[in-house]
């Protein structure tokens, strides 16, 4: 349960900053081989669409993982990675 006066996901600038976080975690390795900076926009929109429903870390880790097996297939992104950049998602919003 959130926190009263908490931020959730939902509250982060969700443009340049997205970008910059999807892009230096690259969970699929696609940035490194040259692929454009927006080339992860698709996913960015729909975690940031879901991530209001996200409760915990956990929570938000298993989004980011659901939305980059649907977008991209099973094999495809690197779950560590998926992890990470949700971990620092998560703590952006609750940093004091």
């Amino acid at each position: 349960m959130k926190k009263p006066g908490s931020r959730s996901i939902g509250d982060l600038d969700r443009t340049e900053d997205w970008f910059e976080l999807f892009n230096r975690h690259d969970p699929c390795g696609l940035i490194g081989l040259g692929a454009p900076s927006d080339e992860y926009s698709s996913e960015v929109a729909a975690i940031n669409q879901e991530c209001k429903n996200c409760n915990s870390e956990e929570d938000l880790k298993m989004l980011v993982w659901c939305v980059f097996t649907k977008s991209m297939g099973q094999t495809f992104p690197v779950k560590k990675s998926c992890d990470e950049l949700a971990s620092e998602l998560w703590q952006r919003v609750h940093e004091d």
